[in-house]
């Protein structure tokens, strides 16, 4: 389990992990089996932003004023999340206990409490909450643009339901381009612009009415409504939704709602910028990067590579190849290609490739989707991504069986090429040479396979030295 310590600065963060620590490892013998806690060092807004932790701690050194407004603020992202905070012993009363009571977990004493009772009450909680199921959050966006991500959240969508897993999309991109292509009655959600210009804490009931299912069935979370939020600086209400760092916690907010409704959430970045998709892919249990074969995507997506090595993010990337350049380069070639990045792992690449379907490629205007106008082949493709990246590692592990047992066939067949062309070598007579020589060192041919030794005696049997004669040999058989 996750434990975040927060505290007035890094060196009060870092002292109270050392002492959470410390109180684990003291009450260790005692208590029994516990849940084994991974404390981490983070600040109120680092909290916020990124993916939720199993339980928050605040520290003493906050102080009281501050430590309520921290953990206000921490129960307004995470709800759902355990919060408690230590007091200094004197700041123990029976008033800061009712304030307190509303927005934390529990409360505690620096020295006084007993620390039995710490350790159970934390294990105790955090036990309850990782029993929760949620839907896995996957974020899909492309190097570049044109390159299918979109049809490729399509797919997914669509094959999420085929292996029985409720999906919804949430599309970033502008002017809500998924919804229009899959023909929803509605672009925009009135409700959620309402609800974003006021402040309203979201619940499940208010992200029912901001979810529209199209008629080809995929469920979508529709953006706010366009329109200005009423102020004279002339602010829209995308930039509002998009950039503004106060307001960006109330869709974090509906995502982890959406979590815990459906079983795989997936969201369409598009281009997106701003502090709401930053804190949406720090939180993702999975990073989605498409890619085309053309020269132009393949050098974006090595440069992108490097750049997701310093990623804050919890989920590991995973680059998904849609071949839409008939005569681009090959998965293959590609792969080679990153390898030779030092931020490049192999297991980014993982995911099967999409092969190109020029029907496939139409979806856009049919009020399907790219799974459903897809052929077979493109259908077994995204049945397979969507396993990988919701279900587990399953369907990998036996590609990955296939693949070594490829790559023996490859291995076999270049050494025994490499016995074919290679000729034994003879013995020379020692008096032409002056060190002694190595007949391992002479014949290396020899030791890749015994049966070359026939090979030699043959050779041997057949060969004779050339023949000396005298220059009036040669004179007659010039001749004269």
């Amino acid at each position: 389990m996750r434990i975040a310590c927060v505290d007035h600065d890094r060196v009060s963060q870092q002292e109270l992990k050392q002492f959470l620590e410390v109180l684990y490892s003291s009450c260790h013998h005692s208590i029994g089996h516990l849940l084994l806690p991974t404390f981490y060092t983070a600040s109120k807004e680092e909290v916020e932003i990124n993916y939720r932790p199993d339980a928050v701690i605040v520290g003493w050194k906050v102080g009281v004023e501050s430590a309520y407004r921290v953990c206000k603020s921490i129960r307004a992202a995470h709800p759902e999340v355990p919060v408690f905070v230590f007091f200094e012993d004197t700041d123990f009363s029976l008033r800061n206990l009712s304030r307190f009571q509303a927005i934390t977990t529990d409360q505690f004493k620096k020295i006084g409490d007993d620390p039995h009772r710490i350790v159970h009450r934390l294990s105790t909680q955090c036990t309850v909450t990782l029993s929760q199921p949620r839907g896995k959050l996957v974020t899909v966006c492309g190097v570049k643009g044109g390159v299918g991500a979109t049809s490729v959240v399509s797919g997914l969508a669509h094959a999420s339901d085929v292996i029985a897993k409720k999906s919804v999309v949430l599309d970033l991109s502008p002017s809500s381009i998924f919804a229009f292509y899959a023909g929803a009655d509605r672009l925009h959600s009135m409700d959620y612009k309402s609800a974003l210009m006021h402040r309203v804490t979201p619940d499940a009931e208010l992200v029912t009415k901001c979810i529209v299912q199209a008629p080809n069935g995929i469920n979508i979370l529709l953006p706010p409504a366009e329109g200005s939020v009423g102020r004279n600086d002339g602010s829209q209400i995308r930039e509002l939704w998009i950039r503004d760092p106060e307001r960006f916690e109330f869709t974090l907010q509906m995502v982890e709602i959406l979590q815990e409704m459906f079983d795989a959430v997936w969201i369409d970045i598009g281009g997106a910028e701003g502090v709401l998709s930053y804190a949406i892919q720090s939180r993702a249990d999975r990073r989605l990067i498409v890619s085309s074969n053309d020269p132009a995507s393949v050098h974006l997506l090595s440069r992108l590579c490097s750049a997701l090595n310093g990623s804050p993010a919890q989920g590991q990337p995973k680059i998904l190849l849609n071949t839409l350049a008939t005569k681009g380069l090959s998965p293959r070639d590609i792969k080679e290609f990153l390898s030779f990045s030092e931020h490049f792992d192999a297991e980014m690449a993982s995911l099967p490739a999409l092969c190109f379907d020029q029907k496939a490629q139409r979806w856009i205007g049919t009020g399907n989707s790219f799974y459903t106008e897809g052929s077979k082949a493109i259908q077994r493709t995204l049945e397979q991504i969507c396993s990988q990246l919701i279900v587990g590692d399953a369907i990998r592990t036996e590609s990955g069986k296939a693949n070594r047992k490829r790559w023996q066939s490859l291995l076999q067949r270049r050494v025994e090429s490499a016995r074919r062309l290679s000729v034994p070598a003879l013995d020379l007579p020692n008096s032409q040479l002056n060190v002694p020589l190595d007949p391992e060192l002479i014949r290396p041919a020899l030791a890749l396979d015994e049966d070359l030794g026939s090979v030699e005696s043959n050779l041997l049997s057949y060969y004779s030295p050339p023949k000396q004669i005298s220059v009036n040999e040669l004179t007659d058989l010039g001749g004269g």
